[in-house]
């Protein structure tokens, strides 16, 4: 390469990043499904994890500030320890837990000095945009702990917009084993259409992704995943299901995951997915470890989500597996599958867990998000689409079911 070559490129190279950076400041970033960090303890909740930025799996305020996220789905209930609330609480005792979760969200505003919010309509969110604050929709993932669909009333009333049905089982089972919605689980998406909520399908099996798309009688999300086509995995939609929510005017978040997206090297990553496979299977007997370490049941969910990932973390170490991660790219070919599909007014973007083991290689931070829209532009996405995938559909779903009942 010429010295004028290599200027020339350095210019292409510079004029690239100046149209990235501007392209993500002029986008409104709504991301369609996270986890905030923050602690379940006997005496509240804690968001001190949150604020202070030591959340090692989950989003934070100063990393989504970073990375000029400008909403964010958060989801604020205990879904990932359905089993072991059941088992330690009792349904109405797991019930009051989640309501002091999304009644703690409601101090937001103040313990972070005007810096986040929670949005329960799109006159909240425009709000936050003016006052440059975080909007933040709550998601309640999963309702299984009900033990009266009754409640779904005070949680709307408390801000929750966007629900995980509930299933015949809990989450920690199998997608192939759960039998479908029980009748309280499908008495559940009739009051969220009646009193105007998101309904999510992301974890759902097929039968009950059928299953809703018999009851709902208008857009639904699913807010984190990827195609099967691409990665055949049961978390991830077919064809099939991806044109049924375009149909109906929903949206489809791509996460992360996409429950793991190798563009090569699939044996390594074969040898990766059994590996983690035995850990995950040494998971149950660690919980019951925990659980006889900490006898109090709220000390024991403190630590429960924390330990996680480092214990995930410290077995693949000692088994010599080396922690990988996909290529960005990897995890934009689902983005790309879906606008081909059924084209880009029904993509989203929706990390989940933010980041972790298993995310893609420049996206290992929130704040690293411009090099989302570096990719798409390279794919060449143009400034709408952009906009489109980054938050302009989710906002637009967000307002179409959420504010005809809230006006």
């Amino acid at each position: 390469m010429t010295r004028k070559q290599h200027e020339r490129s350095i210019e292409r190279h510079v004029r690239h990043w100046e149209r990235v950076h501007l392209w993500h400041q002029q986008s409104t970033i709504a991301l369609a499904y996270n986890n905030p960090a923050l602690c379940v303890g006997r005496r509240g909740i804690s968001f001190l994890p949150m604020l202070d930025g030591r959340g090692h799996i989950q989003a934070t305020i100063e990393r989504l500030r970073r990375g000029k996220v400008d909403v964010n789905v958060f989801s604020v209930g205990q879904s990932q320890f359905t089993s072991e609330m059941d088992g330690l609480f009792g349904k109405k005792e797991a019930v009051k837990n989640v309501l002091r979760i999304i009644k703690s969200f409601g101090e937001l505003k103040k313990l972070t000095h005007g810096e986040a919010q929670v949005a329960t309509c799109t006159s909240d969110i425009r709000t936050s945009l003016k006052h440059k604050r975080l909007a933040i929709v709550l998601h309640l993932t999963g309702a299984s702990h009900l033990n009266d669909v009754s409640i779904l009333k005070d949680y709307y009333d408390l801000g929750v917009r966007v629900i995980h049905p509930p299933f015949d089982s809990n989450l920690s089972m199998e997608l192939t084993e759960r039998q479908g919605l029980t009748k309280a689980g499908i008495r559940t998406v009739e009051i969220m259409m009646e009193l105007g909520m998101l309904v999510d399908v992301a974890h759902t099996n097929e039968r009950e992704f059928w299953q809703i798309f018999d009851i709902v009688k208008g857009p639904v999300i699913y807010s984190h995943g990827g195609c099967r086509s691409l990665v055949d995995h049961p978390r991830n939609l077919t064809d099939k299901q991806i044109e049924a929510i375009a149909e109906m005017g929903g949206v489809i978040g791509v996460g992360v995951y996409c429950w793991k997206a190798p563009a090569r090297g699939v044996g390594q990553w074969r040898k990766w997915e059994t590996e983690k496979g035995k850990v995950f299977g040494l998971i149950p007997e660690h919980r019951k470890k925990l659980r006889r370490q900490y006898n109090d049941p709220y000390e024991f969910l403190f630590n429960l989500g924390n330990d996680w990932n480092h214990f995930e973390r410290h077995q693949l170490t000692a088994r010599g597996v080396p922690i990988l991660k996909y290529p960005l790219g990897a995890m934009v070919n689902h983005f790309d599958y879906v606008k081909r599909l059924v084209g880009a007014d029904h993509v989203a973007f929706g990390p989940d867990y933010e980041f972790t083991l298993g995310g893609p290689l420049g996206l290992e931070e929130i704040d690293k998000l411009p090099n989302l829209t570096h990719e798409l532009i390279k794919r060449h996405y143009s400034l709408a689409e952009v906009k489109q995938v980054l938050g302009g559909n989710f906002l637009k779903l967000f307002h179409r079911v959420v504010d005809k009942k809230t006006k």
